[in-house]
């Protein structure tokens, strides 16, 4: 098993809440056989902790969260 882990920080709690909230939506959606990932949230940061089974699975798990992580604070920025 491989394993990645993403540290962002986030200053504004809004900002960071609403990532996390739907990055931990996502989490519980997204998991399959060959990959998982987990979110938390601890002060200023978010913590993504990715597992896959192979590096192939690790860099696609990881792109795809890194595009919702994206989408998350854009749409956070505009609303919040």
């Amino acid at each position: 098993m491989h394993t990645v882990v993403y540290t962002i920080e986030l200053e504004d709690e809004d900002v960071r809440s609403a990532v996390f909230r739907n990055l931990q939506i996502e989490s519980e959606e997204s998991r399959t056989d060959r990959a998982n990932f987990r979110v938390t949230t601890i002060d200023h940061t978010v913590k993504i902790e990715i597992e896959a089974k192979d590096l192939v699975m690790l860099r696609a798990f990881s792109n795809s969260v890194f595009r919702i992580l994206k989408t998350c604070v854009e749409v956070a920025d505009v609303v919040v």
